[in-house]
């Protein structure tokens, strides 16, 4: 028998990754680049071993967890400074070190991708293969539960930009990513239903590379590299207990 869409696999590069910090600016990253891979998180707990009475095998505890690095990449252009900007905001800890007169802190303010905070949020999204339009195809309960992932992803994201940012931009881009995973929308994916989600809680930039290493010999596209170091990662998915 045919799977039901509910129990398809996700594939890989159905993705979307943007800043949802609400309160802290503009976002770090253009959402009209987008990302060519992003390695996905990672959680370990740290175990601790200890020698219990007379029992012969260590027991083991729980002592706490670490999340690993998430490495973002992309196509190198002209216009795009994203991940130089916020590397090197970070390292001197504010936005206007580079033009600190009155002037240049407006200037720097009204620059799309302009930062008042090294630590972000960053919201991962994977989408599935079905869209808005193939719904009708579907039973009616498959139809409502796959919408209302939808609806459910998405009110989470507008709540995330519910504090506004600078110059409003968060009510205006929480409504409009809300309405793009949900199922309309201006961006590529707004068709698309989503899957999974993970929330990158207060991310640092670590490392950061300019392009591919330069060699006369290839015509690849120049690809740079941006790794983050999340807090600690929440999930959302059907398949997550309340």
């Amino acid at each position: 028998m045919a799977r039901k869409r509910l129990t398809d696999f996700l594939q890989d590069h159905l993705f979307w990754a943007f800043d949802a910090t609400s309160d802290k600016g503009f976002p770090v990253f253009n959402p009209l680049f987008g990302f060519s891979r992003i390695t996905a998180p990672e959680i370990a707990l740290e175990v601790d071993q200890f020698k219990d009475g007379t029992f012969l095998y260590n027991r083991s505890v729980v002592k706490g967890g670490q999340v690993s690095p998430v490495l973002f990449e992309r196509a190198a252009s002209m216009f795009d400074s994203d991940f130089y900007e916020w590397i090197i905001h970070a390292l001197h800890g504010n936005k206007d070190f580079l033009q600190g007169s009155s002037v240049g802190k407006i200037a720097n303010a009204l620059v799309t991708g302009g930062r008042t905070t090294p630590r972000r949020n960053l919201l991962i999204l994977q989408f599935t293969r079905i869209n808005v339009g193939g719904l009708a195809g579907g039973t009616p309960t498959e139809a409502a539960t796959i919408a209302s992932v939808g609806i459910i992803l998405g009110s989470t994201i507008s709540s995330l930009f519910a504090g506004g940012g600078a110059l409003g931009l968060g009510a205006v881009a929480g409504g409009a990513l809300a309405g793009s995973v949900a199922g309309y929308g201006p961006f590529e994916f707004a068709s698309r239903i989503p899957g999974r989600a993970w929330l990158l809680h207060n991310c640092l930039p670590m490392r950061y590379k300019a392009g591919s290493d330069f060699d006369a010999s290839s015509g690849q596209v120049s690809l740079q590299e941006l790794e983050v170091q999340p807090e600690y990662v929440e999930e959302f998915s059907l398949g997550v207990k309340p």
